[in-house]
């Protein structure tokens, strides 16, 4: 009888053990997706200040986008969804897209919107890619922007590079 007893408890140990090891690790795992750890967290609504370039870094202007970056549906995932808006241009859709934890403080994220001329016709995306830094306290990154412009049929119009300095709307 006590044999069994001390087989029985063992088994409940190790059950117990390994049932807190998979939570711990889902709870990291779902931690590093969101950004919590190491590096801080992207998840949220941000007003960036986006300053459009030459690509050699010489400005031509600057508007605002607020961007939100939804978290992933699972935990396993080490990204979510964009969301995006800005004041550029009226001939354009917001943005949808995806954004991926790089590791640390350090993110990405592509977006498309569709472009309109002024009768509201289709003519075109846009395709923008981000490498996001994320500050010490979590309330402001700075991001390198890539760009490009596309007719319906694909064709490459336009390239474009950008700057954007963002805040967390609290």
């Amino acid at each position: 009888m006590k044999k069994k007893f001390l087989k029985t408890s063992t088994y409940i140990v190790l059950a117990t053990m390994l049932g807190l090891t998979a939570a711990y690790a889902l709870r990291s795992e779902r931690a590093i997706a969101q950004g919590d750890s190491p590096g801080g967290k992207l998840e949220g609504t941000w007003r960036a200040d986006v300053t459009v370039t030459n690509c050699a870094g010489v400005p031509i202007r600057t508007f605002q986008s607020l961007i939100t970056y939804v978290p992933p549906a699972t935990p396993t995932v080490s990204g979510g969804s964009v969301l995006e808006q800005s004041n550029s241009t009226f001939f354009r859709s917001g943005g949808q897209g995806i954004w991926r934890h790089e590791g640390g403080l350090n993110f990405s994220t592509n977006f498309r919107f569709f472009l309109f001329n002024s009768s509201g016709v289709l003519t075109g995306t846009s395709d923008v890619t981000k490498s996001i830094v994320l500050g010490p306290g979590d309330n402001e990154y700075t991001a390198t922007t890539a760009s490009e412009i596309r007719d319906l049929n694909g064709n490459l119009l336009q390239a474009g590079c950008a700057t954007d300095i963002a805040r967390r709307v609290q």
